[in-house]
């Protein structure tokens, strides 16, 4: 079985009918969340479950665990809706969204063998952080690309000695930034507390009051990078998720 882990109920209920367009079986999805700490968590707790209930003759684990839905390139060599595949791993340690200090990238060390590359997607450098990622990391070579949860999803798989993939479509570059309202929907989605999610809520409000087309044409995307990512998917499990 191959389970593919998903941020938001969005980007799951893509995965999920893309795969169910394909007839495909054998793969689950499951919504973890955004951000790392809330992917490691979910990950965590879906492989407990799993492991009550095994059996001698049945191991409940899957084969291969996926960290998909959206990404952001790093590099302007990587396309809009190009679909990306993790060659190394790494998180992003200290900064934050507004760094005093510049934040430094470390490698998810995963046991030998254990990260895999999607055929047919390009692969990359991928980092994840605890917000968006608009711009370069120093020391993180090109072609590379950046998302919330891949890291921590991989320190989980790893641990537990499972096979990790990262494939994920690419909705933003830095030749084309997603919108400010994105970046507010996305820090209040990856906000922890009440008080912090409300007052990202409220920058995205106030992004789209501001200007009210740029927020229209930000909707019109996020439909449209929806249906990519259904229709990559449908196409992915109608062959197997291959690997190179």
């Amino acid at each position: 079985m191959i389970l593919v882990c998903a941020a938001t109920g969005t980007e799951a209920a893509a995965c999920r009918r893309g795969i169910a367009d394909a007839a495909a079986r054998g793969i689950e999805v499951l919504t973890t969340g955004v951000g790392p700490e809330r992917a490691a968590d979910a990950l965590t707790r879906w492989l407990a479950t799993r492991a009550g209930g095994a059996t001698p003759s049945h191991d409940p684990r899957p084969a291969l665990v996926v960290s998909s839905g959206f990404a952001g390139a790093l590099s302007s060599a990587v396309e809009p809706l190009a679909w990306i595949t993790a060659s190394s791993v790494h998180r992003l340690v200290g900064g934050g969204a507004a760094p005093r200090a510049a934040p430094r990238i470390m490698p998810v060390e995963l046991p030998r063998g254990l990260l895999r590359v999607a055929e047919g997607a390009l692969a990359c450098h991928v980092v994840s952080a605890d917000h968006v990622l608009s711009m370069g990391v120093s020391g993180l070579p090109d072609p590379a690309a950046a998302d919330m949860e891949s890291a921590a999803l991989a320190g989980v798989a790893g641990a537990a000695e499972l096979p990790f993939l990262v494939l994920r479509l690419v909705t933003d570059t830095p030749t084309r930034p997603l919108a400010p309202v994105g970046h507010s929907l996305a820090a209040a989605l990856g906000a922890h507390g009440i008080a912090s999610r409300a007052a990202h809520g409220a920058r995205a409000a106030l992004d789209a009051a501001r200007s009210p087309p740029r927020a229209l044409a930000f909707v019109r995307e996020a439909l449209a990078w929806r249906d990519q990512l259904r229709a990559g998917w449908r196409d992915h499990a109608s062959r197997g998720v291959p690997l190179v």
